[in-house]
């Protein structure tokens, strides 16, 4: 009887075995981040400290391994059906060597997709899925009682799955040109990026293709190739733009994606050098009110007069060429002295209701 008795017992655990997906068990699996609600935290990049978290499956033992600086070892039981497991409560703690507390703070939201942090009860069932990109990379993502969802990628060589979508650019401080928002005309720069890791986009007036090399290390993106356009974009500073513009994308040493309420935000920068801030929705059109401000006369010796159909002007800032502000007034911004400037070309940023626009004006 006994003998029969744990020969069904290991006939139903095999049968648990085989009923999940063998990819869940053949595969290391490297955690790429973490979502509660609609809130995203991505593992703190970390030079000094680096860590990465996984989660294994041991099919034989029953075990799941899951580690971030600490770890826990619980025993799983898998639904023989569903893509479905458990946790044990009370699991045994693995305990790690972090002292980083950005790394710290993380492994506690991190472990928190599995268990309440007191007691330790796990937050069960789970739901699980597999997916392959086209590369052959596998995403896995689990998904506890809550909705709250952990992703897992198993090939550390492929960057997070959310990198892979078209950016619009929103900002970039460069060394020679000045702020994306001040520069006018106006300039709506794009960065698509696809899973085989070819990219695509435009600068000013000009378009490029290429294709990145990721490095997990650091994170780094570099281009091994880069074809461009080569208009001439008529302005000084979308020429000037374009070269800086250009350069950036085709090497970064880091890259951070946060959720900044409205959607994905994506920077990408290189050690103590230039950075560019991307959303994954675009940039808004100016309101149609704010292309009726007059600016006159320009060029101009002394005084300058704004006029504006509809929208009444609240504030007024000028800037030099490199971007810095050199004149702010809010109040009696119908018209501005600009003797005392040196003669040159200045942007004159104009604020109203309706938002801002930037115009062009020449001191004689």
């Amino acid at each position: 009887m006994k003998k029969l008795l744990l020969s069904l017992l290991i006939s139903f655990f095999s049968f648990q075995g085989i009923a999940q997906d063998p990819q869940l068990f053949e595969n290391d699996w490297y955690l790429q981040r973490v979502k509660m609600g609609l809130e995203n935290h991505w593992p703190p990049n970390s030079i000094t400290e680096p860590v990465t978290g996984t989660i294994e499956f041991d099919e034989i033992e029953d075990v799941v391994y899951i580690s971030y600086c600490d770890g826990v070892a619980p025993m799983i039981n898998y639904d023989p059906i569903e893509n479905i497991f458990s946790l044990e409560d009370e699991p045994i703690i693995l305990i790690g060597d972090c002292i980083e507390p950005e790394n710290t703070d993380f492994a506690l939201v991190y472990f928190s997709i599995f268990y309440e942090q007191s007691p330790h009860l796990a937050k069960n069932p789970f739901s699980y899925t597999i997916t392959t990109r086209n590369s052959g990379v596998l995403d896995l993502i689990i998904e506890n009682i809550e909705g709250h969802r952990a992703y897992y990628i198993n090939d550390l060589s492929y960057p997070d799955q959310d990198l892979f979508q078209t950016w619009y650019l929103q900002d970039i401080y460069l060394e020679s040109t000045p702020p994306l928002h001040l520069i006018e005309p106006p300039i709506y720069a794009e960065l698509t990026i696809s899973e085989n890791l070819d990219f695509s986009g435009k600068g000013s007036c000009n378009t490029f293709t290429g294709t990145y090399e990721y490095s997990p290390y650091g994170e780094e993106m570099f281009a091994i190739e880069f074809n461009r356009t080569n208009d001439d974009c008529v302005f000084q500073y979308h020429n000037a733009f374009e070269a800086e513009y250009f350069q950036t994308i085709q090497w970064w040493s880091w890259h951070e994606i946060t959720d900044d309420g409205t959607g994905l935000q994506l920077q990408i920068g290189q050690l103590f050098g230039a950075y560019a801030v991307f959303t994954n929705y675009p940039l808004s059109t100016p309101d149609f009110s704010l292309n009726k401000i007059k600016v006159y006369p320009n060029p101009s010796s002394s005084k300058i007069f704004i006029k504006s159909q509809e929208d009444p002007v609240t504030k007024v800032e000028i800037y030099n060429l490199p971007g810095k502000r050199i004149i702010t007034i809010n109040d009696n911004v119908e018209s501005i002295n600009i003797s005392s400037l040196v003669s040159g070309i200045y942007l004159m940023k104009i604020f109203t209701e309706a938002g801002s626009t930037v115009k062009k004006i020449i001191k004689n």
